[in-house]
């Protein structure tokens, strides 16, 4: 994905270049150039723009797939002295449409170190049944010294989400209450590899059986997260959650243990997970907010701030129990 974007830039960049120069007359002409030489992907002009950014090479075959299918029709144009408004409509590979399952394959393959985005995109990309989208867009243009430009220090959004048929409205869809939805999903399944990918826990102390006890818990799980709050690469999501009531379980739990203490015949185990599974379990509802960051477009809970709060709510006030005891015994 990091290469994708890597690529879109590129694109938009490349699109400079070939709008820079166009020695035409009107602005709709000078777009058309453009157009042109974007359509054709110029990767030499490209390589030469990107040397002075430090990156040597680009995909050409992502940057082809992306570009090669495009189509475009220019409209009228809004000429105001030296500035203009060029009106274009851009026929294209639909890449929100097409990279939609991108987030839920990362998920399910993070603990899979063969899985490769890049070829996944790419293969995505290339299909024959690749779904188009047509999105228009108003064109900025400026003119200096009698050459018409995209005037890139206007706002160049809706050109650049048209050009790249919504790949604008894709980025902002990977977000972090997707990945923690994943990791909640992936904890009442049972998968702890996943679980662990999006929230990197110590499971070295933990069994299977331990495992299988607390898959109980998980499986009655319930969830509602509300709109994260996101700052650059760090997010809080509130969550509220709903599951076993661990603490009164633990505490019923501790009576009968002491009550049985010299009955040979009491398996506190057994009865341990009776109690979880049981139909009439008693249920809590917990909310926290959950700290998360990002690193290469994963989102994670962020385990070098404080989630005490979080696995609190996940375990059914489990924390709650144990600091109820540690302070009856301090």
């Amino acid at each position: 994905m990091k290469k994708l974007l890597a690529i879109t830039l590129s694109i938009l960049m490349a699109f400079s270049v070939a709008a820079c120069g166009t020695n035409v007359n009107t602005s709709g002409k000078a777009l058309d150039t453009a157009m042109v030489a974007t359509q054709n992907g110029d990767v030499t002009a490209l390589q030469n723009v990107l040397s002075s950014t430090g990156t040597s090479s680009i995909d050409e075959d992502i940057y082809l797939s992306i570009l090669g299918k495009m189509t475009y029709e220019i409209g009228k144009a809004k000429t105001s002295g030296k500035t203009a408004k060029v009106l274009i409509t851009i026929t294209n590979l639909d890449m929100q449409t097409i990279l939609t399952n991108y987030p839920t394959e990362v998920i399910k393959n993070l603990s899979n170190s063969n899985f490769d985005g890049d070829a996944y995109i790419k293969n995505t990309l290339v299909a024959e049944d690749a779904a188009t989208i047509t999105l228009t867009a108003t064109v900025p243009m400026v003119k200096t010294d009698g050459v018409w430009n995209v005037d890139t220090t206007s706002d160049i959004t809706e050109f650049s989400n048209a050009l790249m048929s919504g790949l604008n409205g894709y980025a902002q869809s990977i977000t972090p209450e997707k990945f923690l939805g994943a990791a909640m999903v992936a904890l009442k399944n049972g998968d702890f590899a996943t679980y662990k990918s999006i929230q990197p826990v110590d499971t070295s102390n933990t069994n299977a059986s331990d495992q299988e006890t607390f898959s109980t818990v998980f499986k009655k799980m319930t969830y509602e997260m509300s709109n994260a709050v996101i700052t650059d690469n760090t997010a809080k999501v509130p969550v509220s959650i709903t599951t076993i009531d661990m603490k009164t379980i633990m505490t019923n739990y501790l009576t009968t243990a002491f009550s049985n203490l010299f009955n040979k015949d009491f398996d506190a185990d057994a009865y341990l997970k009776e109690a979880m599974a049981a139909e009439d379990a008693k249920t809590a509802t917990l909310t926290a907010t959950v700290p998360m960051s990002k690193a290469d477009g994963v989102w994670q809970v962020d385990n070098s701030t404080d989630t005490t709060e979080f696995i609190n709510a996940v375990t059914g006030g489990l924390f709650d129990y144990a600091k109820e005891m540690s302070s009856a015994f301090s």
